[in-house]
């Protein structure tokens, strides 16, 4: 994921640094393109333990919310705890909760990788802003041929079909959340 980023922001300073009337369009989109092999590498390493590690934090949270909801469990441990009656179930909420949003800080990183990819097309369209229409199809070329990347999502980490970014994860969280 670092070495992602790192390429990721090397092609960004060469957006910037990059003159059109002086330099070959090649410069910038050889380096961008190339953007995709590192992110197909990543996904292709991480993305089968990623889901592994997801599902396994969600399978035991589910697991803790099953023992939450079941009162005759609870009640008994309560008293053989000799705790208050409905201590334990309210305790056990608690790793429900943790394990579910573990899962989504396993996929944090990746997903802060993905979303920078999206600050390259932030660039590009700064680039464009830059130096006007004369340069408008070259740069439109590859900000169109980025998006269209993993069946229009665009450029990033992908678990399945599905690029993971931090709008995936927060829209995940909030999901979980309710």
């Amino acid at each position: 994921s670092c070495l992602c980023r790192d390429s990721i922001t090397e092609v960004i300073k060469k957006v910037r640094a990059t003159d059109l009337t002086e330099e070959p369009f090649e410069s910038i989109s050889k380096p961008a393109l190339a953007l995709r092999k590192s992110m197909d590498t990543l996904s292709t390493g991480w993305s089968l333990g990623l889901l592994g590690m997801v599902l396994t934090s969600l399978i035991s949270s589910l697991a803790q919310f099953s023992y939450a909801i079941n009162r005759d469990f609870t009640s008994s441990y309560d008293v053989v705890e000799g705790r208050e009656p409905g201590t334990t179930r309210k305790m056990m909420y608690i790793p429900c909760m943790l394990w579910a949003f573990f899962s989504l800080g396993l996929a944090k990183d990746l997903a802060n990788t993905s979303s920078r990819c999206d600050l390259v097309m932030v660039e590009l369209n700064q680039m464009g802003i830059k130096h006007g229409p004369e340069y408008h199809s070259k740069i439109d070329w590859l900000v169109c041929m980025l998006r269209r990347l993993n069946s229009g999502q665009g450029l990033g980490f992908t678990l399945g079909y599905t690029v993971i970014d931090r709008k995936t994860i927060n829209h995940t969280a909030v999901k979980l959340a309710s």
